[in-house]
């Protein structure tokens, strides 16, 4: 499955691997990989900081209510599901400070 983000700062879209598993998410996108939690810590949210990406704050809460909500659902289901937290997420990253005085504000 992927989840794709849009980033300001590369100006493109990264597409990022993720895998439902028993305990969690495995994630994986360039060289950033690993087994996370049901809330995608903590690989998920090192990528998308790498990527200077502005997600919502309670993205882990709605990542874990997916996982709890995909046991016995078809790929496609979760992935429309993961389709609509990346539509999420790229509606934060769009709507990001993004003039000439907010440039020099560190993320990270």
């Amino acid at each position: 499955m992927k989840f794709t983000v849009y980033s300001n700062k590369w100006k493109h879209e990264n597409v990022y691997g993720i895998k439902f598993t028993n305990n969690g998410w495995y994630v994986k996108h360039a060289g950033i990989s690993g087994d996370c939690d049901k809330r995608g810590e903590p690989y998920l949210y090192d990528m998308l900081n790498l990527d200077q990406v502005d997600y919502p704050p309670t993205l882990g809460h709605y990542l874990e209510y997916l996982w709890y909500n995909s046991i016995k659902k078809e790929k496609r289901w979760v992935q429309e599901k993961l389709d609509e937290l990346c539509l999420w997420i790229k509606s934060s990253e769009e709507l990001k400070l993004d003039s000439d005085f907010w440039k020099d504000v560190s993320l990270i």
